[in-house]
């Protein structure tokens, strides 16, 4: 018994293993069907992605140089060359041409007003390509950028071109063509957007930094199977990532048939077991009596049939819904921790964002004149509205190129964080004085005395802007203002400008600035409900900017600002995230890591500002705060399962006992009958109606049994001899085979003795085909007999379907094998039905894994017998097999004629 139980169990793990193994084998070759699938639909709109971008290329390098080359070509040949090339193209939404920073030249006007006298300097989304095209002198493609002109998602394609002494017109030595096509149209055009295909486009762009950027889609969204494919550009890489359009295209039925499939092996292969070894085995001196060692009791064969199944299902349910609650946690912290990053990196985007925005607003009005350095009182008036309109905004400020500095500011730190005025003028010693302002934005009371001298010249926006001649970042650096109160004794971080007079000489750098000690109280308040730790760091030293932890991000000693890094930091959590980030190949991602023995999961993204730094992101929840719906999950699952499992063995304890005890009493009864003591004391009434019958029958075959015994054995002879002789009688007398439902060999057989007589007395022709199944050996290997026989009578269906006349036969010869007869068909008729019968087969479309066409298909003999030939019906059969044996020779699905005996 124990040796059977072990056995019991190895066999019930095996059959697990086995099962995890094969889903394991068939997700990877679904798997890599699918990828090769995707990578199949792939290559033809990625081509065509390619081809059109390098189309449009080509056009504006020709269109760069026929500028260069005719540096007085007139504004309508330059349209016309421009509208013939948009007709040819209608990808292209507008074509352009810029002196330097400024453009004077687009097609089409209407639509693109926006782009004229547009000054590239004050966009600093186009700075940095303008920047590579003229040091790499080669065409860049810039994507994902905001169209100006639509505000819709676009690529421009600029080409640069140098203009030589003679041409260059008032100092200036270059020139840029540029087209614009609208993202969404490209992508349509080129096939990306087509409903029929099986996956999401996800299209992203190798930066200058070695980090990718996506264009379209976000790379962190692909799915688990995903393929790429990159295209050449004069600036670098696209690459090209197509994955699912499901979470996972391998479907749970396919999942559970699979299980189920190994479970019903598994218990049938122990349930075998449990019969073999429970067989009584013969002593070797003919003791029919003996019964082995190995049999079981009836109460432990309902036990092991109770408990094993039950347990298993218990066990596998358990372990799916364990699998199922961690997947779903899993993807519930992984949702949560990419809304947190993603608001973060919004709100961190924010943060940068305002900055350009109001510069540039402020450089056009300087630019249009509606601001002018001379009238300070009413440029500060209009600087400290847009402050109040812009709470996250420290700074906005003009140093002239007298080093005079004008300003509205909020404090960074402090109490009271209204907006304040601040002078430093030539008039008073370029001391700082900073001022009250009222509500209408005009100096009021001063409020405290700064920096005894301030010269605006010197500081790094300043110097920024001036030696780049365009909207520029600067680096972080630590405010200059020295006020009594240390209101603004932090760091700042902002973009410049230059302002230009009349004649476009500069005239002096407007800034507008963020306070980084802002952005840490943002942090701070938005991971605090979280019990988390956020930090924002600087590429690629990764100095801390801002950090929601209590630990400061930056140190002043004396005039010198130390800044912290994320390996320097005191806080285990930023060092551990910086460490992952530093070894990390990606410019994002998503983990679970330990630190001080609690586990958190971590998120890092790189945040580009154009024209600007990159920034790196990082967010860590603790796993407490995240895992408690699986935990409870779980527990819940341990609790139910002890308690079913708990009913279970109560319920089967119970019912073996009820059970069993009545059949012991019925067993010894019994022995005592066998052992011919016919007065034994039957047992008791059993409240199972079966047993209770089987007691009755036993008394009543007990009485009768004596008397009837030698009767039984004088006739038993008799009765097999006269049974032999019917079941012969029946077997000769039946015509139908009993699988098919259609007629069996033996009435096949007399039907063609009697349709060759009546051919041969009438000299008609008569037709026979012998059908055999193709690798219907491989199916009944592979499925069973039961499947065998449902596949037979469906086939079966399909030939009785095919029959031309009443008078025609089809019979079931043996395993996948048919004949057919069909009297008065001739050869052509006869070869016509076969071919509609293969077809017939094959559309039935019965799924046959080891066939080559994957559905069952068949070959065909067939013969045509003419009355009066001269031929034996035996060699005229033959003659079919022989055609059969061709056929299938052949390979499958294949009909012969035996033509030999034709006629």
């Amino acid at each position: 018994m124990s040796k059977s139980l072990i056995v019991v169990v190895v066999l019930l793990l095996s059959g697990l293993l086995l099962t995890a193994g094969v889903e394991l084998y068939d997700r990877g070759r679904h798997d890599k069907v699918t990828l090769n699938k995707l990578s199949e639909q792939l290559a033809t709109p990625a081509y065509q992605l390619e081809t059109s971008l390098k189309s449009i290329i080509e056009v504006n390098e020709f269109f760069a140089r026929l500028l260069n080359d005719n540096p007085n070509i007139n504004t309508r040949m330059l349209a016309s060359f421009a509208e013939e090339w948009i007709n040819k193209n209608p990808l292209v939404t507008s074509v352009s041409s810029s002196k330097e920073y400024l453009v004077d030249f687009v097609y089409p006007l209407r639509g693109n007003e926006r782009l004229i006298n547009l000054d590239y300097r004050l966009r600093p989304e186009h700075i940095e390509a303008i920047q590579l095209a003229l040091i790499t002198n080669n065409t860049v493609v810039e994507a994902p950028i905001r169209l100006l002109q639509n505000g819709r998602v676009g690529v421009i394609i600029s080409s640069p071109y140098k203009l030589s002494s003679v041409q260059s017109l008032r100092g200036i030595s270059w020139g840029m063509t540029s087209m614009t096509v609208d993202l969404n149209s490209l992508l349509n055009e080129t096939g990306f957007l087509n409903p029929a295909l099986d996956f999401n486009i996800t299209v992203r762009k190798l930066h200058d930094s070695q980090q990718f950027v996506d264009i379209v889609g976000n790379s962190r969204n692909l799915g688990r199977l995903y393929v790429s494919q990159t295209i050449d550009l004069p600036n670098g890489q696209w690459e090209l990532l197509a994955s699912e359009k499901v979470i996972s295209s391998y479907s749970v039925f396919r999942i559970g048939l699979i299980r189920s499939i190994g479970i019903i092996m598994t218990l049938t292969t122990i349930f075998v077991l449990l019969r073999y070894l429970s067989r009584p085995s013969l002593l070797k001196n003919g003791d029919s009596n003996y019964v082995s060692d190995n049999t079981f009791t009836f109460k432990s064969i309902i036990r092991l049939c109770l408990i094993i199944p039950f347990t298993l299902i218990i066990v596998m349910s358990n372990i799916f819904s364990y699998k199922a609650s961690m997947k779903s946690a899993e993807q519930l912290k992984q949702a949560q921790i990419f809304e947190i990053s993603a608001q973060l990196h919004e709100k961190v985007k924010e943060f940068f964002t305002i900055p350009s925005r109001i510069l540039i607003f402020n450089a056009e009005q300087f630019r249009l004149g509606l601001i002018d350095l001379d009238r300070p009182d009413q440029m500060l008036q209009s600087f400290h509205l847009q402050l109040r309109q812009h709470p996250l905004l420290t700074f906005l400020s003009v140093g002239t190129v007298k080093g005079e500095y004008f300003a509205a500011s909020q404090p960074p730190r402090g109490e009271d964080r209204s907006v304040r005025i601040i002078y430093a003028t030539i008039a008073n010693d370029r001391i700082i004085r900073i001022y009250q302002a009222d509500d209408l934005g005009q100096r009021s009371e001063l409020s405290s005395v700064g920096n005894e001298y301030f010269d605006a010249r010197t500081r790094p926006w300043f110097r920024s802007a001036i030696a780049s001649d365009t909207v520029q970042w600067y680096p972080i650096y630590r405010y200059l203002i020295k006020d009594l109160e240390g209101i603004y004794d932090t760091l700042g971080f902002g973009m410049s400008a230059v302002i230009r007079g009349l004649e476009q000489e500069p005239i002096g750098v407007i800034t507008a600035d963020v306070a980084l000690s802002q952005v840490d109280e943002f942090l701070a308040s938005y991971m605090a409900r979280l019990n988390g730790i956020a930090f924002i760091a600087e590429k690629p030293s990764l100095e801390l900017i801002a950090s929601s932890a209590a630990e400061p991000t930056f140190f002043f000693s004396g005039n010198q600002t130390l800044r912290v890094t994320i390996s320097e930091s005191s806080n285990p959590v930023i060092r551990h995230i910086g460490n992952r980030i530093e070894t990390a190949e990606s410019n994002f991602g998503t983990e679970f890591i330990n630190i001080n023995n609690e586990r958190y999961l971590i998120d890092w993204q790189i945040i580009h500002i154009p024209n600007g730094p990159q920034f790196t992101i990082g967010v860590a929840l603790p796993e407490s705060h995240l895992v408690s719906p699986a935990r409870s999950v779980l527990l819940t699952n341990v609790i139910l399962t002890l308690f079913l499992w708990g009913v279970m063995l109560i319920t089967t304890l119970l019912l073996t006992r009820w059970f069993a005890n009545p059949m012991h009493s019925l067993n010894d009864w019994l022995a005592g009958i066998m052992s011919g003591d016919w007065n034994v004391k039957p047992p008791i009434a059993s409240r199972f109606k079966e047993l209770e019958d089987i007691r009755r029958s036993t008394g009543l075959m007990a009485q009768s049994f004596k008397q009837t015994i030698d009767t039984l054995e004088i006739s038993l002879k008799e009765k097999t001899k006269l049974l032999d002789d019917t079941e012969q009688q029946l077997k000769e007398m039946s015509t139908s085979d009993p699988v098919t439902s259609m007629a069996n060999k033996h009435y096949f057989e007399r039907f063609f003795s009697q349709e060759w007589s009546r051919a041969e007395r009438s000299r008609q022709s008569m037709a026979i085909m012998l059908l055999e199944l193709d690798d219907f050996d491989l199916y009944l290997d592979l499925f069973g007999d039961l499947d065998g026989v449902e596949a037979l009578q469906q086939i079966a269906k399909v030939l009785n379907d095919s029959l031309m006349s009443s008078i025609d036969l089809v019979a079931h010869l043996g395993v996948g094998q048919f004949a057919i007869i069909t009297p008065s068909t001739e050869s052509e008729n006869a070869m016509i039905l076969a071919e509609n019968i293969l077809r017939g087969i094959e559309y039935q479309g019965i799924v046959h894994p080891k066939s080559e066409s994957g559905v069952f298909t068949a070959c065909v003999g067939v013969g045509v017998y003419q009355g009066g030939s001269d031929i034996t019906p035996e060699t005229f059969i033959e003659s079919i097999e022989d055609a059969l044996k061709q056929a299938k020779a052949e390979g499958n699905n294949r009909v012969v004629l035996a033509d030999d005996v034709a006629h």
